[in-house]
């Protein structure tokens, strides 16, 4: 019975010895895994963030869009009226034909036909 247990002895402490650097081994790779999982989740936060900017950047875009487009439609209308007021004032070849000066010299008299 002795020399059985110690022979199993014997075999435990070899099975151990095997054992221990394989434990080693599974730690190691779980606290790479760990750091590899946080490295990760950084990353996606700093997406995240970036999406978030982007998100934001695109809707002061369309806001100024809008506001481009309002201006444009404004500044069209100003142009047609102004278009408008200068027809009033196509002065032909001979000026004569079109302005009459009263007979005092002041030029605000001047009366447009």
């Amino acid at each position: 019975i002795s020399e059985e247990s110690l022979s199993q002895s014997t075999k435990a402490g070899e099975l151990i010895n095997k054992i221990v650097p394989q434990i080693k081994q599974t730690t190691d790779l779980v606290e790479e895994i760990a750091a590899t999982s946080s490295e990760q989740d950084i990353g996606i936060k700093q997406i995240n963030e970036a999406m978030n900017e982007l998100d934001k950047v695109t809707q002061q875009n369309a806001n100024n869009s809008e506001q481009l487009a309002t201006s444009s439609s404004s500044m069209k209308e100003e142009a047609i009226k102004l278009a408008e007021v200068m027809n009033f004032f196509k002065i032909s070849k001979n000026n004569s034909k079109y302005i009459k000066k009263s007979e005092d010299k002041d030029e605000s008299n001047i009366k447009l036909f």
